[in-house]
């Protein structure tokens, strides 16, 4: 693996693979009501998972890499299972792992932007798909209502699954992210958790009353 650059390693994308699949399915087990929703709803689901990862490691990375550090992803098992237990449940749980940082001098600013990083893409991703429901659902322009209705369900499972990453990741207790974040400065940690609460609390209203 090349510090300076965006490589994976191979445990890396094991744990990324693994959690892949494991979210996959707890948010499939979420999302799917009936029968006919596992056409749609699990593609969908694959591909917001995918999204929502991918952006969120690159970012990590990028950031990493401008310090001259060398960014892993760490899988969670315990997070995982409990992802498919919460799921079971009729809820969601996303606390896949873990980013470690490799290299020389880190210090608790630069893992704390480096775990910020992620948090923060996840958190971007859900304004930009929160923001995409409401253009649609207010546009003038007129659109099938099958068509609609899959539209907003997709933007609705790229918005939880974004959500939900930003927000538990975010909770500063062992390795999360957000004990990176809190340890560097508490009071960016209570902006940064307070704004997701916001866009989560706000989404959650808009695609549950919609759909």
């Amino acid at each position: 693996m090349d510090k300076n650059g965006f490589d994976f390693s191979r445990n890396e994308l094991k744990g990324l693979s693994y959690s892949f699949i494991i979210l996959t399915i707890a948010f499939s087990m979420f999302f799917v009501k009936t029968t006919e929703d596992l056409f749609f709803v699990i593609p969908a689901t694959m591909l917001a998972v995918a999204l929502s990862f991918t952006f969120r490691q690159l970012a990590n990375k990028f950031v990493a890499n401008l310090f001259g550090y060398w960014a892993e992803f760490q899988i969670f098992w315990v997070g995982l299972v409990t992802a498919i237990l919460v799921a079971i449940g009729g809820a969601i749980f996303t606390a896949p792992g873990n980013v470690l940082i490799y290299g020389d001098g880190v210090s608790k600013k630069r893992n704390g932007l480096i775990c910020s990083s992620g948090i923060l893409m996840n958190l971007a991703l859900s304004v930009l798909f929160l923001c995409l429901g409401l253009l649609v659902k207010y546009s003038i322009i007129i659109i099938d209502v099958s068509l609609l209705n899959n539209l907003m369900l997709f933007f609705k499972i790229c918005f939880i699954s974004n959500v939900s990453l930003a927000l538990f990741s975010s909770f500063p207790i062992g390795n999360f992210d957000g004990s990176g974040i809190f340890k560097w400065n508490p009071i960016i940690w209570v902006v940064f958790f307070a704004l997701i609460l916001i866009v989560f609390g706000y989404g959650f209203l808009f695609f549950n009353t919609i759909l």
